[in-house]
């Protein structure tokens, strides 16, 4: 390809350089400030325009102003989360090595013990994450119980997530010594760039709720899907074996592109490509498109416990504006690792070669979310309180922003005097992360609320073990 994927990877940054706000958020992803305080307990907490792309039916529910709307201004709705899952500050000074008398920077030399060490990094990990997002514009319109509530949101979603193979790592150690084999099969990568326009609404279903419980909603969401670039690895399957003086194995490979043509990206296939294209504005045109769906039941059962389940981005994209397979299913013989003509056919195997084909699909990042909230303390004569949730999230495939492991998490909020700030934590197990431990605060001036997070404050305490950086900000009007 004219254009590599670290070209592709880089854009994609460069476009927004911001993360994972609100919607489309899977059962892993970064969210909205007031959230991600709470470790991203949000299934039956969340509220107003923090319940889009969470729970619909929470619209409906109390707590949600009459009207609610966020813009850039007075402070945008943003968050960050970039690192690995594998390599923390401690093992990065450790690797790189030291300072000499001098203050020069010099190079570890590893033994033996150091090499296993570097390569069990890799064995439960080696994934590098990076996910950016931005809302431009939510809107919420309560007009109570008997009509219901509606809402609205454009946000642009930027993911990159790539694996480093282990068999990869083990060939920088060791090389390639007789009798070596090597696969690289856990490669994984993935890039895209989306944009989402959410539709809501949310009732009241005070006719059909059992007497038990004071109040049941309901909420459904539809939003329309945007991808406008899109780099994905569907399929690896490769092994390599030194023999003797040969090098010997298989190699197959599958991936998937889509970009707009706006972007006007060119192939080493296609000679008749125009160059970098020179009209992406505000709203190019997207190489995939997809409906999705989002569908949420929320029940107030007294005045202090309430519960709530949602399945969120129901769907899948369909990429058709042409759309590029790179594949490759060949086998490997190497007499001369020395040979730059045969080093060069390795490449082109490994990656490939390239065409373009009518479509191919992507499930959205779907997940379940169960959550239960419990009022610890309830003040009955003005608005103090201490809420805490308990949620579950489920991904049912490992799109970005998503993950088929389980994750549990415990938040809450402690609204302690007029004065202070509204306080908010939790804790979140699971996931892409094993532990993240979260803090964050919010405060009202006149009409406009604006909220804070530090999604790993644990890295505080113990700077050494840190693997990523994140944080979220933003706000939004009540009336």
């Amino acid at each position: 390809m004219k254009k590599n994927i670290l070209f592709v990877t880089t854009v994609l940054f460069l476009i927004l350089g911001a993360d994972i706000y609100a919607q489309g958020s899977g059962s892993v992803g970064l969210t909205d400030a007031w959230t991600t305080s709470t470790a991203k307990t949000y299934t039956i907490l969340s509220r107003g325009l923090y319940a889009i792309g969470k729970n619909p039916a929470n619209l409906a529910l109390p707590g949600t102003a009459n009207i609610e709307f966020s813009t850039h201004f007075p402070l945008p709705n943003m968050s960050l989360r970039v690192g690995t899952d594998f390599a923390n500050l401690d093992e990065y000074n450790y690797f790189i090595g030291g300072m000499d008398s001098n203050g020069t920077q010099v190079s570890r030399l590893l033994d033996a013990a150091d090499k296993q060490r570097f390569h069990d990094l890799f064995v439960d990990g080696g994934r590098i994450l990076m996910s950016t997002s931005f809302n431009h514009l939510g809107f919420v319109i309560n007009l109570g119980d008997k009509i219901g509530t509606f809402g609205f949101a454009v946000n642009d979603f930027v993911d990159f997530k790539f694996k480093i193979p282990v068999g990869l790592v083990d060939l920088l150690l060791l090389g390639n010594p007789q009798g070596s084999i090597i696969n690289i099969n856990d490669l994984d990568a993935q890039a895209s760039y989306t944009r989402e326009y959410s539709f809501n609404y949310a009732r009241d279903l005070g006719n059909f709720k059992p007497k038990f419980i004071q109040k049941l909603t309901a909420g459904v969401g539809i939003k329309l899907v945007h991808t406008y670039a899109y780099l994905g690895i569907q399929e690896v399957d490769t092994r390599i074996e030194t023999t003797g003086p040969t090098i010997e194995g298989y190699g197959k490979v599958k991936t998937f592109m889509a970009f707009s043509p706006d972007l006007g990206m060119e192939y080493d296939f296609d000679s008749t490509a125009s160059g970098v294209g020179d009209s992406f504005g505000p709203f190019p045109t997207p190489a995939g498109s997809a409906l999705g769906f989002d569908l949420g039941v929320s029940a107030i059962v007294n005045d202090r416990l309430s519960v709530g389940i949602a399945i969120t981005d129901i769907g899948s994209m369909t990429f058709d504006e042409k759309p590029v397979e790179y594949s490759g299913n060949s086998d490997i013989y190497i007499t001369d690792i020395t040979s730059q003509e045969q080093r060069d056919s390795l490449t082109d195997k490994l990656r490939g070669e390239g065409k373009y084909i009518s479509s191919f699909e992507k499930d959205l990042p779907t997940a379940l979310r169960l959550g239960v909230a419990y009022y610890v303390y309830k003040s009955g004569v003005d608005d103090r309180y201490f809420l805490l949730g308990l949620d579950y999230n489920q991904g049912f495939n490992d799109e970005p922003r998503n993950s088929t492991k389980p994750r549990i998490s415990l938040g809450g909020e402690w609204n302690a005097t007029s004065w202070l700030p509204f306080l908010r934590g939790g804790f979140s197990f699971g996931g892409d992360d094993d532990f993240i431990w979260s803090v964050g605060a919010g405060f009202s001036i006149g009409p406009v609320e604006m909220n804070a997070s530090i999604p790993d404050l644990q890295y505080i305490f113990t700077p050494g073990k840190m693997e990523r950086i994140a944080f979220a900000f933003g706000g939004r009007w009540k009336f």
